[in-house]
């Protein structure tokens, strides 16, 4: 079961293949260089900072306000087996992409004595 902590900001998805468990955070303002992401005993933790689209120096008086802005943190507990050594990651257009492979399987052979 992959487990998350709900009502986090920016969205993601996670989904499955049968090769890989994927991982997409939607974050169209991230810095890039603000980017974090760690694996660590079954759990994916990324954090970076989301720019506000429009720097102005007025106070802004806002009338609908859905998309947050700053630090985050997401925490997605994956809770399945997978090959550490070949986790990838692409930032594109705004697209955080996490591929964690499954592990693949190895033949152990036996020898004589």
């Amino acid at each position: 079961m992959i487990d998350y902590l709900e009502d986090s900001y920016p969205p993601i998805n996670v989904f499955e293949t049968e090769d890989a468990y994927y991982v997409l955070l939607f974050a169209p303002n991230v810095d890039r260089d603000s980017l974090k992401i760690v694996y660590q005993r079954g759990t994916i933790y990324i954090q970076g900072y989301l720019k506000e689209p429009v720097e102005t120096d007025k106070t802004k008086y806002y009338y609908i306000m859905e998309a947050a802005y700053g630090f985050f943190v997401r925490e997605i507990h994956i809770g399945r087996e997978i090959d550490e050594e070949r986790i990838e990651s692409k930032f594109k257009q705004g697209v955080l992409i996490i591929i964690l492979p499954k592990p693949g399987i190895k033949e152990i052979e036996v020898h004589d004595g």
